[in-house]
């Protein structure tokens, strides 16, 4: 009884070729929502061979879909970098503005949020690397979130000597995200 106008994949597949499909049974048009992992060139360290292998089911459900769009545009220089025929434009997520409405500042020392998957790409190693040569201004940084990079960040916060300023939080619910900021 519910027909949609349009149906939504968060990345090219697997939700993609799910949208594919019910366009092609029921002819709801799709759009494609590039996350990163889906497109090829993304992690190249450890997606490269799942890459070769849907990059022949990504053109297709691409081409089929009646719009393909990235979140950045990094995301999309590598997406064009895949293939070049679909201009890709750019939808940045969205912020609810008022939930993370701040009060008055307080003055204090500099803190540093990070907010997100610990994984390599994020560039968190090279971010304490940079903080490590700072030493001598007075900040925190508090690192929510979890990944398999928590373990070798923890370590290298020890080796550069700033353990005592970066907080690994874990992984925050909305409210203590919220809070956070």
């Amino acid at each position: 009884h519910f027909r949609p106008s349009a149906t939504l994949a968060f990345f090219g597949v697997p939700s993609g070729a799910i949208a594919w499909l019910i366009k092609m049974v029921y002819r709801i048009p799709y759009v494609i929502s590039l996350r990163g992992g889906d497109v090829p060139g993304f992690r190249p360290y450890d997606f490269h061979i799942y890459h070769k292998l849907i990059a022949p089911f990504l053109r297709l459900i691409w081409k089929n879909a009646s719009a393909v769009i990235a979140n950045s545009n990094g995301l999309r220089l590598l997406a064009q970098t895949f293939d070049s025929r679909f201009d890709i434009p750019i939808i940045p997520n969205g912020v609810d503005v008022e939930l993370y409405k701040t009060g008055e500042r307080d003055w204090s020392s500099p803190r540093l949020l990070s907010v997100g998957r610990i994984v390599h790409q994020k560039g968190l190693d090279l971010a304490m690397h940079a903080l490590g040569g700072l030493k001598a201004l007075n900040w925190e940084w508090h690192i929510a979130g979890d990944g398999p990079q928590m373990q070798a960040l923890q370590s290298l916060a020890q080796e550069l000597g700033i353990a005592d300023r970066v907080s690994f939080l874990g992984w925050q619910s909305r409210a203590q995200i919220v809070e956070s900021y």
